[in-house]
């Protein structure tokens, strides 16, 4: 099943100043794909409902349907293991005409073993219009090196650092330069059972002096399958951030501080050998000193990928 990169950003100029810093990277490290072909060609069809499509304190409810087109390259064989991956996706959502678009995402990896402890894994991801399944309105451009240390045969250590570049098309004071760099501890449990938490900082170099930020991000997930065909997953992450910028509270002028909160949750189960179904919740909340910035927001969707 195909894992896109999970983006979320508003689009009016008023939403996008208040959560152009929020906008969360790509995982540090991908989660492998297996696929048992050199080429897998792949469409998907994403129906969701988002309480909160804008992510404004007054909610803006909608429904969307996503087509989207794919093809990854994976050779197992091959070491070091080289992998691509693109897709472009036909976006259409009720009462927020502005995320109707078509976008495309390319993400590339090398991956290759130093010894019997570290391996290397080298990342670069394009994404235009964001990827298929989530409402995001810029450009990114990301270049990752990760590290991957076997503290035992079930224990890794994941260290990894990026280069990312950001860009509002028609917004140049939101575009930005955001590197950030953690570490992810993961331990396999039994039963194909795993779990990580893991620890990411961030900065946000914008062109206009509001949006520029520091963030600290942590993050726990726990995989499990139900039974042969179905796996699940469910994660919380915690972002407090401090803005460059000062805000007026009471009679005191302070730095904006944001606190964002994420539950994920998951379900993947395969219907047939060449079709999958995948189950997605996201709840998202952010706290803040500014009380316009603060909302809330359910997303739920349900997509279909066949395998060709």
């Amino acid at each position: 099943m195909c894992l896109s990169v999970s983006l979320l950003i508003a689009a009016s100029a008023k939403t996008r100043s208040q959560t152009a810093a929020n906008l969360p990277p790509p995982p540090s490290i991908p989660m492998p794909r297996r696929y048992p072909q050199l080429w897998s060609p792949y469409i998907t069809l994403t129906n969701e409902f988002n309480s909160n499509i804008s992510n404004v304190s007054n909610n803006s409810p909608s429904y969307g349907v996503v087509f989207g087109l794919g093809a990854f390259y994976h050779f197992p064989r091959l070491k070091p293991n080289f992998e691509l991956n693109y897709e472009a996706g036909i976006h259409f959502h009720t009462g927020a005409s502005r995320f109707n678009r078509v976008s495309h995402y390319f993400n590339a990896s090398y991956e290759q073993r130093i010894n019997h402890r570290w391996r290397m894994r080298t990342v670069g991801l394009i994404s235009l219009n964001g990827p298929t399944e989530i409402h995001e309105l810029a450009d990114q451009y990301i270049l990752l090196q990760g590290f991957i240390y076997h503290l035992t045969k079930r224990n890794k250590l994941h260290i990894y650092a990026a280069y990312r570049k950001v860009r509002y098309p028609g917004y140049p004071l939101l575009s930005a330069v955001s590197p950030y760099y953690g570490l992810k501890y993961v331990q396999v449990l039994g039963n194909r059972c795993r779990w990580d938490m893991g620890y990411r900082f961030g900065t946000n170099y914008s062109k206009g002096f509001n949006d520029r930020y520091i963030r600290n991000s942590y993050s726990a997930d726990y995989v499990a399958p139900l039974n042969s065909k179905t796996k699940g997953t469910i994660g919380i992450r915690y972002e407090p951030e401090r803005f460059e910028r000062l805000v007026k509270v009471v009679k005191a002028h302070v730095h904006r501080r944001d606190q964002r909160v994420f539950l994920l949750g998951s379900l993947i189960r395969h219907l047939r050998p060449n079709l999958d179904m995948r189950l997605n919740y996201r709840y998202e909340t952010r706290f803040s000193n500014v009380r316009h910035a603060e909302f809330n927001s359910h997303q739920i969707s349900v997509t279909l990928q066949y395998l060709f």
